[in-house]
């Protein structure tokens, strides 16, 4: 047996030996907060959907916990759906506690569903910007499925949690909490395996670990993890190339072994790349007027089968599916910002207001104006966004333009056309423009993307 002097002698060697190894600037931790900031640098939104199932452990009455943190950009809210299971007869619970991490003791639900709940749904508001806590709590061989809806807010894990054994993702690996962000001035990272012997089956290798978790950089290239020192079995690093510091790195995969950063902070965040601006994500913005009411139409350029569109306005978010057509309720705003992505991991944002077209043919309907009933007669430019040749299209059908300039953001004209139906920007460089289009004597204005 070996004695406690002897242990103690063996650490001091080891901090003797290994303890300089992590150099005092290789240190950096971020605040969650911080790390957020980052989000759109990086091309990253908050995951919309996460979908995990919450296990009980071996012991008969021993209680699970799980903790999700939560970055809210504003007043809002989420939603939990759970579908729990309860193994133990005539026992068991689960509970659900939201909580400010910014206030003291502001709790925001407390819910206890027992053996006799059946699947249901919660919805938790959030008053103000700020850090709130979901922890889930089960005991007596209870389990529970959740699909919580983010709403835009940014949930995250903060802590050791890479290999849990109770939360499996496996049903959805994309909204796994995989993200984590290598600060700047941080050229290696370093991390522990604090069950390095799991089960008594050896200890880990390096070519375990890089199996385990497969982590990628902010390229999708594939980061190998090495031993520290050879003798260690438990401390690992891997070398950050210089274009991913500063930037997001992920874990591909969750495995059944703890991962622990020793020189930046354990904060994991579930997340998923911004769509990439598309043609085929484009949309048209009309007026149309149905039983005396100005409603506002979308109309996809796509007839893609997999549309997904949503639509925030007046504090509220609603989305629609699987429609080529859209029609906005009738007290919908100029503030409407409208998202349609087309299954392709590419979309297309417009804010609905931005359009002057739009806001003309909103004022002449407003004003009892008479508008064509099976659109507006406002020509549009379109695809648009595109990468350089632009159709014009009045009531769903291709049209002629007297004249057509295209202004940039300085002022400089950079194109004019005469007497086409079609403008060709091929050549102009990628961004935002004003173009000015005369037909019939009547003058247009609106914005055009060139991708």
């Amino acid at each position: 047996m070996i004695t406690a002097a002897e242990i103690d002698n063996n650490f001091q060697n080891d901090k003797t030996t290994y303890g300089s190894i992590i150099k005092e600037k290789e240190y950096k931790f971020e605040s969650a907060a911080a790390i957020k900031d980052q989000f759109n640098a990086a091309g990253l939104n908050p995951v919309k959907k996460i979908n995990v199932k919450l296990e009980y452990t071996n012991g008969l009455d021993y209680y699970n916990r799980s903790e999700f943190f939560i970055k809210a950009p504003a007043a809002g809210n989420f939603t939990i759906q759970y579908s729990p299971r309860f193994d133990m007869p005539d026992k068991g619970y689960i509970n659900f506690l939201v909580e400010s991490t910014d206030k003291a003791l502001q709790i925001l639900e407390d819910l206890t569903i027992d053996r006799n709940a059946k699947a249901g749904a919660l919805t938790i508001t959030l008053p103000s910007a700020g850090t709130y806590k979901l922890s889930v709590f089960s005991k007596y061989k209870s389990a529970v499925e959740l699909e919580i809806t983010t709403n835009k807010n940014y949930f995250y894990k903060n802590g050791a949690f890479l290999g849990t054994a109770t939360e499996s993702y496996q049903n959805n690996l994309a909204g796994q909490p995989g993200y984590f962000y290598v600060p700047k001035g941080i050229d290696k990272i370093y991390f522990s395996i604090n069950n390095s012997n799991a089960g008594g089956n050896g200890f880990a290798s390096a070519e375990k670990i890089n199996n385990a978790f497969a982590i990628k950089d902010s390229d999708g290239n594939t980061l190998p993890a090495d031993f520290v020192a050879p003798n260690d079995s438990a401390l690992f690093y891997m070398n950050i190339p210089t274009e991913s510091i500063g930037k997001f790195c992920k874990v591909s995969k969750l495995a059944g072994y703890g991962l622990v950063f020793s020189n930046i902070g354990n904060i994991l965040w579930f997340a998923e790349p911004k769509p990439k601006p598309c043609a085929n994500a484009a949309f048209m913005i009309a007026v149309i007027k149905n039983n005396g009411k100005c409603i506002t139409r979308l109309t996809a350029v796509s007839k893609d089968a997999d549309l997904q569109w949503e639509v925030t306005d007046l504090g509220r978010t609603t989305k629609y599916e699987n429609q080529t057509v859209v029609e906005l309720p009738d007290y919908s705003s100029p503030n409407a910002t409208v998202t349609l992505t087309n299954g392709e991991n590419c979309g297309y944002t417009r804010r609905i207001g931005d359009d002057a077209d739009y806001l003309k043919a909103k004022q002449s309907c407003a004003s009892g104006a008479a508008l064509p009933v099976n659109g507006s007669a406002i020509p549009v430019l379109y695809p648009n966004p595109s990468t350089g040749v632009f159709n014009c299209l009045q009531n769903g059908s291709v049209r002629s333009i007297d004249e057509i300039t295209v202004i940039n953001p300085q002022g400089t004209r950079v194109g004019n056309f005469r007497d086409v139906k079609q403008v060709n920007l091929t050549a102009v460089p990628a961004g935002i423009y004003i173009y000015k289009m005369v037909i019939n004597g009547a003058e247009f204005t609106g914005k055009l993307v060139k991708l």
